[in-house]
């Protein structure tokens, strides 16, 4: 659930609640820095939960091959991965986009108004409820 007091926590504070809520992930989240193959024994799925890189806020789209070998493997540490469900994971995207705007503003540049993983999380939730795919 979504809370009022957990949308006015800051990226960060979000990522703690989500590590002490669902415990820590154990293994990284790719078996090698090639970036090959997913851990499988991370999967919680079965309890509606997912991985978030929390280095995302540095880094976009680390859960994809291409992105992943542009970062340092240190990003796909386990110690730098949080479990969340996926509304929970659309909020701390959101949080990435409100605080990257912060930091832009500050420094006289254009704001964006949204970023890769909040577009790729709602296409996923309008899915749920739909019977058209928009992530086509």
């Amino acid at each position: 659930m979504i809370t009022s007091e957990l949308l006015e926590m800051s990226y960060d504070q979000l990522v703690n609640y989500y590590l002490k809520k669902y415990g820590k992930v154990k293994y990284d989240f790719f078996h090698t820095p090639t970036c090959v193959s997913v851990q499988k024994k991370n999967s919680r799925t079965k309890e509606g939960l997912e991985i978030h890189h929390i280095d995302e806020d540095k880094y976009h789209n680390l859960s994809s091959k291409a992105y992943a070998l542009k970062a340092p493997f240190e990003c796909q540490k386990a110690e730098r991965l949080v479990y969340v469900n996926v509304l929970e994971h659309l909020l701390l995207h959101i949080k990435i986009c409100e605080e990257e705007n912060e930091r832009r503003i500050i420094k006289g540049q254009q704001a964006s108004y949204t970023n890769i993983g909040e577009i790729f999380l709602s296409f996923r939730i309008n899915d749920y409820f739909s019977k058209k795919s928009f992530a086509n």
